[in-house]
């Protein structure tokens, strides 16, 4: 009893009696109510470990899905794409550079220089490219242009608005493969777009969900100083 938890489970699917909005901090997208929330049997949590900001692990788990999925399908060598910046990017852009040793390599692809900026400062990729990712032809070229026109076995699609679907297909070798963690993704567009391309790419659907997510989330900000703190400035 009492214990701390953060659910695994997207608002969307969980039952919520909200009495009362006490802040909204329209920076980090985060509401601080009171009410009741309603988890299930079923419903995956996890209690907020007592060496992190309750804000911070609370950030983390709302995309721990993603850094899981890197973390599964990387290998030594790799050349792995991230698209978007924002806290999934952050905490994939850790575990690819982790994960792909001296002979891979990492990029990141955000629309703003400042992110590009703080993900260099952070250490976190070899390159940070600023583009804007609904403009597919011009991607490829700059990640061509990155990897010496290898293009990336394995890009990672994080961003949180439509049409990127694209540049994501477009900048992944024939033998590649995309994950799509962005759910403003249309399957149709990706399908198609695949197809139109001639590119057999193969493409995977995040479902928020891999066994373990959660622990190795909190591992990254506790191996990498810099990003927690990072993550502790943004929502202190």
């Amino acid at each position: 009893m009492g214990d701390k938890v953060a659910t695994l489970v997207s608002l969307t699917a969980t039952p919520l009696n909200v009495t009362a909005v006490r802040t909204i901090n329209p920076e980090t997208d985060q509401v601080w109510v009171k009410g009741t929330a309603v988890l299930f049997e079923r419903g995956l949590y996890v209690k907020i470990p007592d060496d992190l900001p309750a804000e911070v692990a609370l950030a983390v788990m709302d995309v721990a899905g993603a850094p899981a999925m890197v973390a599964t399908t990387v290998k030594v060598g790799d050349i792995v794409l991230i698209i978007g910046g924002g806290n999934a990017g952050l905490l994939c852009l850790h575990e690819a550079k982790k994960r792909v040793g001296i002979t891979g390599k990492t990029i990141a692809v955000e629309y703003s220089r400042k992110r590009c900026d703080e993900i260099y400062d952070l250490g976190l990729a070899d390159m940070a490219i600023t583009v804007d990712v609904t403009r597919p032809v011009e991607v490829m070229e700059k990640i061509k242009a990155a990897t010496n026109g290898c293009l990336a076995d394995l890009t990672v699609n994080v961003v949180n608005f439509e049409h990127s679907e694209m540049a994501s297909i477009l900048s992944t070798k024939d033998t590649g493969t995309i994950f799509f963690y962005n759910t403003a993704t249309s399957f149709t567009r990706a399908a198609l777009g695949a197809e139109s391309a001639g590119k057999p790419v193969k493409m995977l659907v995040g479902n928020g969900y891999v066994p373990g997510h959660a622990e190795l989330t909190f591992q990254i900000l506790r191996e990498n100083e810099r990003l927690r703190k990072f993550f502790e400035m943004l929502y202190s």
